[in-house]
């Protein structure tokens, strides 16, 4: 064991082991996409095959990339993204969600006591083995960078496979396109690093002066009471009050609450608290309903 920490690993091989990994542990959320929306047959093998090949030879030029440039850095990077590859893979498989830039937001907007709800034993897991194990795999090997002609030659092989992989599925691109929102929020690191960059470019359009609403009109005389009473996001299906097996509202059923059939503008809280507090459906920047009370 010590003498192999101690030896130096060929940067190729290191790249290529990182690369391999992050395909097989953090992408079949992914490929069951694919593979539940194609069709068999010659061009479905095309499809799933192109996109693993081309998949690796990304992660394979992005990992030697940031380790040939970044040495101690680029370990840091990577370790950083193992950790987030690890923690997304638990959220996709355990909440079946889709890593978007709105769900991002969602992160970047809960605040620790919320979060801390999340905690369970096998996010312990997922952690540990996914995210810990190849940390130390990356900072105990001894890394042989090689030459800066190496470099490009290790470089633009793997963009020359990327390039060979995106020709021969030239007439799968429409499929791809039509998918891409689905597929981009599986592909890891990128779903949540691209979708970070796009939920803050999206706060800083939020920024802009609001479109003032629209004078209010007096139709009644009678003085009235509106009360908005506004939590977080739930699932109704996993709501005793409308018949789940479990009794997850004891508290409600004991006051005899009636639980009305409604349906959520969206299914995350942000804009579903933006739809409660707008005059009317609009995704343009209208100020909210609260305001008339000024």
């Amino acid at each position: 064991m010590v003498k192999f920490l101690k030896e130096k690993t060929d940067l190729t091989r290191i790249s290529s082991v990182l690369s391999l990994f992050t395909l097989v542990a953090f992408h079949w959320p992914f490929f069951r996409l694919v593979l539940g929306n194609i069709e068999g047959g010659f061009n479905g093998v095309l499809i799933t095959g192109g996109l693993g090949v081309l998949m690796f030879a990304l992660n394979f030029l992005i990992y030697y990339l940031v380790l040939f440039l970044g040495r101690f850095v680029g370990k840091c990077i990577l370790a950083f993204t193992f950790i987030g590859n690890a923690i997304s893979l638990y959220f996709i498989n355990t909440y079946q969600v889709l890593i978007t830039d709105k769900m991002m937001g969602n992160v970047f907007n809960t605040r620790y006591s919320e979060a801390s709800g999340f905690f369970s034993w096998s996010a312990v897991w997922y952690l540990l083995f996914l995210g810990v194990v190849p940390c130390i795999y990356i900072f105990a090997r001894r890394f042989d960078y090689g030459s800066w002609k190496r470099f490009f030659a290790r470089t633009g092989i793997a963009l020359a496979v990327s390039l060979a992989i995106a020709l021969v599925n030239m007439q799968n691109w429409p499929w791809i396109d039509r998918n891409a929102p689905k597929l981009g929020s599986l592909v890891m690191p990128w779903s949540y690093t691209v979708n970070s960059v796009r939920y803050y470019n999206s706060v800083k359009k939020q920024n802009r002066k609001e479109i003032p609403l629209p004078d209010a009109k007096i139709v009644s005389d009678s003085k009235d009471v509106c009360v908005l009473i506004i939590g977080e996001s739930a699932r109704r299906e996993n709501f005793s009050l409308y018949g789940y097996g479990k009794p997850t509202n004891p508290l409600l059923e004991k006051d005899s609450v009636t639980a009305l059939i409604a349906d959520a503008a969206a299914t995350y809280t942000t804009a579903g608290v933006k739809a409660i507090l707008d005059h009317k459906p609009s995704n343009k920047l209208y100020e909210i309903l609260p305001n008339y009370l000024n």
